[in-house]
C-alpha cells in the first residue's frame, strides 16, 4: 500500500472492522477523496491527515468517535466532511482553515446547542448543508449566521424549548419531527420562508390560529396528541394546502373548524377516534382529497346527510375510509339518498339502524 499510495486519488473502504488507524495511509498524499465507514475507529492518530494536502472530502461515518478528531484541525482544503452514527459529543477540533460547504453529523450524541454554535462560525459564509438530526439537542442553535444554509433537520433530536434558537435567513425547509414540542413552538413565527411544518411524532395536545405563519402550505402534524379542532384552530384567510393529522387522539371537529382553510386540497385524518364524519368538512370546497381510513369507531348515519350535497358538488374529491362496513364512497353513493329529508335524533337511530340494515 505503500507503494501505491502517492498515484491514488479517491480512497473508500467500507465494513472492514478496522479499529487501528493504519499507518501506511500516510504515504497518500494526493488523495482529495477518502472514506473510512462501517469500521470500529474509536481515535485517529493527531497526524494522520499531516500528508494529505489536496484532501476535500473525507467521511468516517459509523465508527465509534467519541469527539472529532484533533488529527482533522489541520485540514485547510476540505469541503465535505461526513461523521454520522458515531458517537460524537464535542466538535471544537472541527476543520476551522478549511471551507467546509458540508458537513453531516446526524446520529451522534450532541447535546450542547451552544457548543455547536461556537463551533460553526468559522463556516458562515461557506457551509451550505448541515445535518444534525438523530442527536440529543433540547434547544436549537443560534444559527442565524449561516448566510448560506437553506435546509435544516433537527428530527429525532429532545427539541422542547419554544423560543430557543435563531435560523438562517434563507431557510426553506426545516424539519423538527420526532421531539418533544408539547406545543407548535413560537419560533416557527419568525420563519418567513418555510412552506412545510413539519412536526410529525411530538407530543402537540393542541393547535390554534396563532401558531402558523402566512408562509406554511403544508402542515404535517401526525402521531400528536391532538385531540379536538375548534372554531379557531386555522388563520383567517390561511394559504395552507395540505394537513396531515393522522394517528391523533382526534374526536372533536366543531363544524366551522374549517372555515378558514379555504384553499385545502388534502386532508388526512387516519386513525383518528372520530365516530361521526365532521361536517365542517362542507366548507373545504376545493379538497381533491380525503382520507379518515382505520378510524375504527367511525360510523355514518343520516346526521351526515347534509354533507351529500357537498359530494355530489366536489366531483374531484377522492373519500378514502370505511364507516363500519360500509366505504364513505358507498354511504353517500347509495345509503345517504335514503335518509329523510328533516333529521331528528328518533330518525338518526331509525336511520342509522336501516342503513347499517342494508349496507352491501
Amino acid at each position: 500500500m505503500t507503494q501505491i499510495g502517492p498515484n491514488i486519488i479517491t480512497f473508500f473502504m467500507s465494513n472492514v472492522g478496522i479499529s487501528i488507524w493504519p499507518a501506511w495511509m500516510k504515504s497518500f498524499t494526493n488523495l482529495t477523496e477518502l472514506s473510512f465507514e462501517g469500521s470500529t475507529l474509536s481515535s485517529i492518530p493527531d497526524d494522520a491527515f499531516s500528508t494529505m494536502k489536496r484532501l476535500t472530502s473525507l467521511s468516517l461515518d459509523n465508527n465509534h468517535l467519541h469527539e472529532v478528531p484533533l488529527a482533522l484541525s489541520g485540514l485547510t482544503t476540505l469541503q465535505s466532511l461526513y461523521l454520522e452514527d458515531n458517537l460524537i459529543s464535542n466538535i471544537t477540533w472541527l476543520p476551522k482553515s478549511s471551507s467546509l460547504s458540508t458537513l453531516s453529523l446526524g446520529g451522534n450524541k450532541l447535546s450542547n446547542s451552544t457548543h455547536i454554535s461556537e463551533s460553526l462560525l468559522p463556516y458562515a459564509n461557506s457551509l451550505s448543508d448541515i445535518d444534525l438530526e438523530d442527536n440529543q439537542l433540547a434547544s436549537i442553535p443560534e444559527l442565524d449566521f449561516l448566510a448560506q444554509v437553506d435546509s435544516l433537520d433537527f428530527s429525532k433530536n429532545r427539541l422542547s424549548s419554544a423560543t430557543s434558537g435563531t435560523f438562517p435567513a434563507k431557510l426553506d425547509y426545516l424539519d423538527i419531527s420526532s421531539n418533544l414540542f408539547s406545543a407548535i413552538p413560537s419560533f416557527i413565527l419568525t420563519l418567513q420562508f418555510v412552506p412545510t411544518l413539519a412536526l410529525s411524532s411530538n407530543i402537540i395536545t393542541g393547535i390554534k390560529d396563532t401558531d402558523f405563519p402566512s408562509c406554511i402550505i403544508f402542515v404535517q402534524l401526525d402521531n400528536n396528541r391532538v385531540t379536538q379542532l375548534t372554531d379557531t384552530s386555522f388563520p383567517v384567510d390561511s394559504g395552507i394546502l395540505s394537513l396531515t393529522l393522522d394517528d391523533n387522539p382526534l374526536g372533536t371537529i366543531s363544524a366551522l373548524a374549517f372555515n378558514n382553510l379555504s384553499n385545502l386540497t388534502h386532508l388526512s385524518l387516519k386513525n383518528s377516534y372520530l365516530t361521526r364524519l365532521p361536517i365542517a368538512l362542507s366548507s373545504l370546497k376545493k379538497l381533491t382529497l380525503f382520507d379518515i381510513t382505520s378510524s375504527r369507531y367511525l360510523v355514518c348515519t343520516c346526521a351526515e346527510k347534509s354533507l351529500q350535497k357537498w359530494v355530489q358538488t366536489m366531483s374531484a374529491v377522492t373519500l378514502l375510509g370505511d364507516c363500519g362496513l360500509t366505504s364513505i364512497s358507498v354511504f353517500f353513493a347509495t345509503l345517504s339518498p335514503r335518509c329523510p329529508s328533516v333529521i331528528t335524533a328518533a330518525t338518526d337511530l331509525r336511520g342509522a339502524a336501516n342503513l347499517v340494515a342494508s349496507a352491501p
